[in-house]
Parts: C-alpha cells; structure tokens; sequence
C-alpha cells in the first residue's frame, strides 16, 4: 500500500466509476483496498475495508525499452570489465607471489653464503689468534736461561717446559727452569717463587719461562681490549717508565718481568709505557690507556 487516501463521489447508484490516483510508480504492484459510505433512510453507514485487490501501474508511453536494453548492456559490460581487473589482479598477485617466493629463496642463499662466510672468517680470525698467542707465549721461553732464587718445589724427571709449567701450578709459583740435555740434571724442574727469579744466568742447558707472561700469551684481542681502559691514567706509583712500546699489550708483557709490577698505563702518541704498582684506574687523560695485568689474565 502507498497509504495514499482518496474519496471519489459516483455518479449513479447502477454506473460504474473510474478512479485515478496520482503519485504511483508506473511499472510497479500496488495492493489496492477501499470502503463506502452508504445513505440509507436518511442515515450515513461506512464499510470496513476490501480485501486488498493487487493491481500493476501502466509503463507511461516513451523509449523505455531502449533505455532498459541500454541498461542492460552497460551492466553486462561492467560485469566483463569487472571480470577483467578480476583476472588481471589475479595475474599480478601470482607475479608478486612468485617473486616473493625467488627473493626469499635469493635471501636465503645471501644469507647462508654470508654466515658461511663469516664463519670461516671467524675461523680464520681465531686461527691468527692462536698462531699469536702462540708466538707471545713462545716469547716468554728463554732458552738458554737459568733462574735462580728460592724455589717452592722442585719435580723430577719432567720431560717438556710444558710439564713443568703444569707441575708449577700453585699460587706462589711465578717462574720455572728446566734443565735439559746434556744436563746430567736433565729432566729436573724448579718453581720460583719470583717472575725471573732472584738472579739468572745464561747456560744452554736450561729453559726458564715466567708464569705472568706466559698466562698473558693465552688472553685473545678481545680480553685485551675489554680490560683496556681508554683514556684513563692508573694510579699505582711509577715503577719504571719504558719508551718505544708498540702498544699496550707490549707494555702489559713488559710489566710481567717486575716482581713489584701490577698494572700500566700506555701513551699511544709517545710510545711510553709506566710500569705501576697496585691501586686503581684513576683520573681522565686523553691518548694514555691503561689496565691491571689481573684482568686479562682472570
């Protein structure tokens, strides 16, 4: 219903009456539903409403059905259009999935190549390392060499330097001396109780190695650089003052020798190295670094 209201009078009790009713959609169904009002004996009675009765509005005259058929194609172009980008957005999603899928795999190769990589140089970088360390600890080997002082043990029939520093193990022990052939005392290891004992002296039938250095020799770049002190002083008092170091790490070994020595402090312009007794990292100074020969060999 379009709850429009309308009331038409008639014309005869026997004639029939057409009834027009503006304001409807043509084209369109339209439950219709009506009542009356009756005069009888002077007296004025109203129905109740019909039953409604379904009517379809007329198309008004015009080029309707070309409009309709217009319509018609310009929706079925649409959908093909529609059906088109359809099948193009598909297109482009499988492109993008498939370079996805080749970048992830190229990543991956990038990836496993790069680890591989750094993984052999890791190897390589940790090979030097020890071919270094190496060649510090053979440093602290002085051939030739006898210690001499008060020894806290003594061991027999040691066959290596290597031994003997195993056999030297104790706290107290800060040197060693091997005698070797043609020693008659071949074999025989003495622990010090100094880093080059009280007095040395050249023989070539003796090897002596201080425990300090030889422990230093063990440290990689990494301890050293992590127990470096940048721009800092130490302030234990000045032992004895080295010129010409190449770096910190040769004024660490430098201190290993000095029975009273604990820390350095190094100045990378000059070279210097100041061999320091016990105390702490002190003050700031720019271009002098310094450590405790405990931290790097902790």
């Amino acid at each position: 219903s379009s709850g429009i209201n309308a009331e038409y009078g008639v014309s005869s009790q026997t004639g029939s009456q057409a009834v027009r009713i503006s304001g409807l959609d043509s084209g369109s169904k339209y439950g219709v539903k009506c009542r009356l009002r009756v005069r009888v004996g002077g007296k004025l009675f109203l129905t109740d409403f019909s039953e409604a009765i379904i009517v379809t509005t007329d198309l008004p005259d015009g080029a309707f059905a070309e409009i309709d058929r217009e319509v018609t194609d310009y929706a079925a172009a649409t959908s093909t259009q529609i059906d088109n980008l359809v099948a193009k957005t598909n297109q482009v999603y499988d492109r993008v999935q498939s370079f996805s899928t080749t970048a992830n795999s190229r990543i991956q190769e990038f990836t496993t190549s790069f680890n591989t990589a750094e993984t052999e140089s890791g190897l390589v970088t940790r090979a030097a390392e020890k071919l270094i360390a190496g060649l510090s600890r053979d440093n602290c080997i002085r051939r030739g060499v006898r210690y001499l002082g008060t020894a806290t043990a003594v061991h027999y029939n040691v066959p290596t330097v290597y031994e003997c520093l195993e056999r030297c193990k104790a706290p107290e022990v800060l040197s060693v001396t091997l005698s070797i052939a043609p020693n008659p005392e071949k074999g025989k290891c003495e622990c010090w109780d100094k880093r080059r004992g009280y007095l040395f002296d050249r023989h070539n039938f003796y090897t002596s190695v201080n425990r300090l250095c030889w422990e230093l020799g063990a440290a990689d770049n990494e301890k050293w650089a992590s127990c470096t002190n940048l721009n800092r002083v130490h302030s234990g008092s000045t032992i004895a003052v080295s010129e010409g170091l190449a770096s910190i790490k040769e004024c660490g070994y430098a201190c290993a020798y000095r029975d009273d020595c604990a820390a350095v402090t190094y100045e990378r312009d000059t070279g210097k190295c100041y061999l320091k007794g016990s105390g702490s990292i002190g003050a700031s100074d720019v271009g002098s670094d310094s450590l405790d020969l405990s931290c790097v060999i902790e």
